[in-house]
């Protein structure tokens, strides 16, 4: 329980009445205890086995110890991380996503401002309580294990108050999202049915302290580790105390359950008898107990259970019994063939060099020593006898080889555990960035790494659902916490800026300090008019029903920086507009000065627009006056950017016509080759054929001759007639395009003239 909580005593109970709520807290824990014994069991062996010093079994380590007194080495023992990258990669998808709390008015009397409000508050509480460790810290141990929690407290608020006088300020409470260090310890109604325990009816949440530490947080009560009445129901509660001397443990557990009340509530039909139905009235109670007494008690501030659970994954039940699991259980199996394989592999490598050797008895007499360590030391030679012990000769000695097929097996059973990790994780290579030659478009593996994120979105889910019982619990909270008219709390928007807002009592924001002030009551009770209706607000918490849903987008940096380079985008293509939204892209940015510089622009912005971008809402909006001029300033905007895009077109056109002169006079010049490079054919071959003739025929030689002469006159001058031809297409074809070049650059400069013009004639329109 919070420091700031005030105890209420159990006045004018009497001591059975503290008997009877000690012993039915006591035979409760002992029951939720019981119940999720085995599985609490599991969740400490893989917690156990993210430690890789104790992934091995106890009997495993003893017989790769070795013995060195009797002269047994000790074998390689390894531990290879492998689950740990999955982990991280699921850890690291809750990092870099944001879930945000969305409050939306739900009954007629709800509003809108409240509900900006509780969001804005909302956000506070998370950065002011460092809500994402306490929400990380539970999301781990589920996505190891399979559960986890963290709880909503309630603590003095001393931001706003300050030393001297005393002052209301000084009592009010805050409300706190906190991280539990030990979750093993937090013990829930084993007959809850739902994924979030809202239907619990009672948690516990232990702690474990000395005797020192209990005497001096809780002066006024007994000591269990020396109550003469707790060793008498030792064998009843046996597991209040442990230890001995020096090694003492004292639990302290705190208690909250509900208490039922049944109401009547009715609804008058005229004309029919009224409607009558009964409602469950739920209030939550809180204790801190010992093995031996109600230390304290009193009752919570809301309406729900403080403590919310995250889960990771939860089995179907098959024995009665509730399974939760997370990453680390199904693949232990798999990373205990991993640790062996790869102690294995190097244990056969590490044999090579040490590989015994055979030799005859008496060999080595006389040199022991070297032949002793002559597989751990490097000698520079070994000397042996060349004799058996019958003075026979003998050759030197042979080392045994090492079989080789031993280190090939273990690497295959290497790649085979880790095939099992990924399975068993549902993360494959291409999400621990590692890629086949197969896969080689980038969709394959997008598609395979999205189908890694898949199989463990649903941790992501899990927390955004307990995320939501959260909220339920912060939203029925704030107005009993909140309570006091004229306090002043502060609210966080979407860009980290802070505003403070003043609660269940009507205020204006100064024009100056823009802080809240207190519009004080009239004597009729209504409130003094000291500034326009329109600015006054009045935030009342106690009114209303208010819906809440979590979202899960991108984080708030990844938001930021998409926003700022959409913004840069916009500029790329409409400088103009750097005026307008030039200090939102610096505002985004994260240059040493960027703020300096969206400052400034955002001042000149405010005097060329004022009352504009005022960063006050409840500002008033410009004049009818100041309204026409920005309407004509837009305009004037507008035209430029019209006249600018027709400009823009007509050099087009002219560049796409010099493109068109150019593939014309290209293809003619094709053409003109073409039709040289045949006729020199066609002469050529005719110059055969009147060669081969005059051979024949040597009597018509000279009228074989001028035929010649003639045939090639005549091929010349079709090749010459032919390339006159498209000459003339060429020069018909520039003409053409010259003359729409022409009239489009007309038609621009008509187009400009005429925006010109209306511009001129605005102000007087």
């Amino acid at each position: 329980m919070s420091k700031g909580s005030v105890v209420i005593e159990v006045a004018g109970s009497t001591k059975s009445e503290r008997e009877k709520l000690l012993d039915t807290a006591k035979k409760r824990h002992k029951i939720a205890t019981a119940a999720d014994q085995t599985q609490r069991e599991r969740e400490r062996k893989c917690l156990k086995f993210q430690d890789p010093d104790q992934q091995w079994d106890d009997d495993a380590k003893a017989q790769r110890g070795g013995n060195p007194a009797a002269g047994i080495p000790a074998r390689p023992i390894l531990s290879i991380p492998k689950i740990d990258q999955p982990v991280q990669l699921i850890l690291n998808q809750e990092r870099s996503a944001h879930l945000g709390v969305n409050i939306q008015p739900a009954s007629p009397d709800a509003t809108t401002e409240v509900a900006e409000f509780f969001e804005g508050h909302y956000r506070e509480i998370e950065r002011d309580s460092e809500a994402h460790d306490a929400r990380g810290w539970a999301f781990e141990r589920a996505v190891k294990v399979g559960r986890g929690y963290y709880r909503i407290n309630t603590v003095y608020d001393d931001s706003l108050s300050f030393d001297g006088d005393t002052t209301p300020a000084h009592f009010d409470q805050k409300i706190a999202i906190e991280r539990i260090l030990d979750q093993s310890c937090v013990h829930f109604d084993p007959a809850a049915q739902k994924v979030d325990n809202s239907d619990a009816e009672y948690v516990f949440v232990d702690r474990w302290i000395t005797p020192e530490d209990f005497r001096r947080n809780y002066p006024k009560a007994t000591d269990p580790s020396k109550s003469d009445e707790f060793a008498d129901e030792a064998e009843d509660a046996p597991d209040w105390v442990k230890g001995e001397d020096d090694k003492e443990a004292v639990l302290v557990v705190e208690y909250f359950w509900k208490e039922h009340t049944t109401e009547e509530i009715s609804l008058e039909v005229e004309g029919e008898p009224p409607l009558v139905r009964k409602r469950d009235k739920v209030t939550v109670r809180w204790a801190t107990l010992s093995g031996v007494e109600v230390i304290e008690e009193q009752e919570w501030n809301g309406k729900y259970l403080p403590i919310v659970t995250v889960l990771g994954k939860e089995l179907q039940p098959f024995d009665g019994q509730r399974r939760y699991q997370g990453v680390i259980e199904p693949a232990m199996g798999a990373q205990k063939i991993h640790n062996y394989a790869a102690s294995q592999a190097v244990e056969s490598a590490a044999l090579e060099p040490k590989a015994p050797y055979i030799m005859a008895e008496g060999q080595q007499e006389g040199f022991e020593e070297q032949w002793k360590y002559a597989n751990v030391r490097n000698y520079p030679y070994l000397l042996y006898k060349p004799t058996t012990l019958a003075g026979s000769p003998l050759p030197a000695p042979q080392r045994n080889q090492v079989d080789g097929s031993r280190m090939n097996l273990s690497m295959q059973l290497l790649t085979l555990a880790d095939n099992f990790i990924q399975s068993a994780t549902a993360t494959y290579d291409p999400a621990l960035g590692r890629t086949s030659p197969r896969e080689k478009s980038g969709r394959a593996i997008l598609a395979l790494q999205e189908q890694s994120e898949l199989g463990s979105s649903h941790y992501l889910s899990n927390l955004a659902r307990a995320m939501q019982y959260e909220a339920r619990v912060v939203l029925d909270l704030i107005p009993a916490i909140y309570d006091r008219p004229g306090r002043v709390a502060r609210t966080l928007d979407l860009e980290d800026r802070t505003e403070e807002v003043m609660l269940n009592q009507p205020y204006f924001k100064h024009p100056q300090t823009k802080r809240p002030v207190a519009v004080p009551p009239t004597a009729e009770g209504q409130p003094a008019m000291m500034a326009p209706p329109s600015e006054i607000k009045h935030l009342d918490l106690r009114k209303g029903v208010y819906t809440v849903a979590v979202t899960i987008g991108k984080a708030s940096n990844t938001l930021r920086q998409e926003s700022q380079e959409m913004i840069g985008d916009i500029l790329a293509k409409a400088p103009n507009l750097l005026p307008i939204i030039g200090p939102d892209y610096f505002e985004r940015s994260d240059f040493p000065g960027h703020e300096d510089v969206a400052e400034k622009l955002r001042k000149w912005r405010d005097m060329q627009f004022p009352n504009v971008f005022n960063e006050d809402k409840d500002q008033q909006g410009p004049t009818p006056q100041q309204g026409q001029q920005m309407q004509m300033q837009i305009k004037q905007m507008g035209q430029q950017m019209q006249a600018m895009q027709q400009e823009i077109q007509t050099k087009a056109a002219e560049q796409q016509a010099k493109i068109e002169v150019a593939k014309i006079d290209s293809e003619t010049k094709i053409k003109v080759a073409e039709i040289q490079a045949g006729a020199q054919l066609a002469a050529k071959g005719l110059e055969a054929k009147l060669d081969l003739l005059l051979d024949m025929a040597g009597a018509k030689h000279q009228e074989m001759e001028h035929r010649e002469t003639m045939a090639h006159e005549v091929a010349l001058m079709g090749a010459e007639q032919v390339q006159a031809q498209a000459q003339a297409e060429r020069q018909s074809e520039e003409a053409r395009i010259a003359t729409q070049q022409a009239q489009g650059h007309e038609a621009g400069m008509a187009a400009v003239e005429a925006a010109r013009a209306q511009g001129q004639q605005m102000p007087t329109e």
